[in-house]
């Protein structure tokens, strides 16, 4: 099952997919916590290894992304069971965490790009290419974020290349201004 993110007038604008990747999920409901979590605030998830892009994030919905909401605690290649926050979290947010693993019948580089608001020195116009880590098309390992939300093939954006051949690029089908923060993960 996926969780359908929608605007205030019911319109959906993503979808949070099910991921068959999980192997752990650990999930702060709103109204849980005694206290809103601060800035710098360590928050315990479940086992990953730093740099493996094993975690998945989401508030209410809309995938966080390390570096801008979060970062991963400990040095690169070990073990932790933290991330550290970088923004205010109020008791009134849903967050849902995710520790993945990349199941394929190939051994397979995990990509990710990420492309945060303010970075770029041109908005991005329908009908443009854009670079992403490489992914087999039409093979579903493609994930796409906006600003958090998850943006549905098809709709926002489709895939360059022919069905089982390897692209690096994806074609928008909206515009993205240069306020937006992006998040591409290949798995």
């Amino acid at each position: 099952m996926s969780y359908l993110v929608r605007n205030a007038e019911g319109k959906v604008l993503g979808v949070l997919p099910n991921s068959l990747r999980i192997i752990a999920e650990v999930r702060s409901s709103e109204g849980e916590r005694a206290s809103a979590i601060s800035v710098g605030a360590e928050w315990p998830v479940p086992a990953y290894t730093v740099g493996a892009s094993q975690l998945e994030i989401f508030m209410d919905g809309l995938a966080c992304m390390k570096g801008g909401q979060y970062e991963e605690a400990g040095e690169e290649g070990e073990q932790s069971t933290t991330i550290i926050w970088n923004i205010d979290i109020d008791t009134d947010r849903d967050i849902l965490i995710r520790q993945t693993v990349l199941r394929t019948n190939t051994l397979e580089a995990v990509g990710e790009l990420r492309s945060f608001g303010g970075e770029r020195a041109e908005a991005i116009s329908a009908g443009r290419d854009w670079s992403v880590p490489p992914y087999e098309v039409d093979s579903g390992r493609l994930e796409v974020y906006v600003d958090g939300i998850a943006c549905m093939k098809g709709q926002q954006y489709r895939e360059k290349g022919t069905s089982g051949t390897q692209s690096a690029e994806i074609i928008w089908n909206m515009d993205v201004g240069t306020d937006c923060d992006i998040l591409i993960r290949s798995k």
